[in-house]
């Protein structure tokens, strides 16, 4: 007897001919699992329907304020001043204003020993 390939395949594969069903999403489309006969050999057979889950992100395109609906005077990480806050630190996320921003100021701890890695920072 040989190996049939029917286990994590595309589409239902029957495990006694080999048969492939081409449009395996019809059956039992509400369930994970189900029974369903061969077209091939006429044999019953039962199917597990696996899922995988991934996932993806992407830097936003928006402010943090278009996002979230936080107003653009929330307050500065770094200064604690409430004005244009757009910015965020691109090591922790806080927030941080644009003076700051522009200044390079250290938000964070991790900023902090990613600059002196890089030798940016001066002691």
């Amino acid at each position: 007897m040989s190996d049939i390939d029917h286990e994590y395949t595309d589409e239902i594969v029957c495990p006694y001919c080999g048969n492939v069903f081409g449009e395996s999403w019809e059956c039992s489309p509400n369930d994970e699992n189900g029974w369903t006969e061969c077209d091939e050999c006429g044999r019953v057979i039962e199917f597990t329907r696996n899922i995988i889950v991934s996932y993806s992100t992407t830097k936003p395109s928006s402010t943090r304020a278009e996002v979230f609906g936080i107003p653009e005077d929330y307050q500065c990480s770094i200064c604690h001043r409430t004005g244009d806050v757009r910015f965020d630190c691109e090591y922790c996320g806080h927030f941080v204003c644009a003076d700051c921003e522009e200044k390079k100021a250290e938000c964070c701890s991790w900023y902090k020993e990613v600059k002196e890695q890089e030798g940016e920072v001066d002691e």
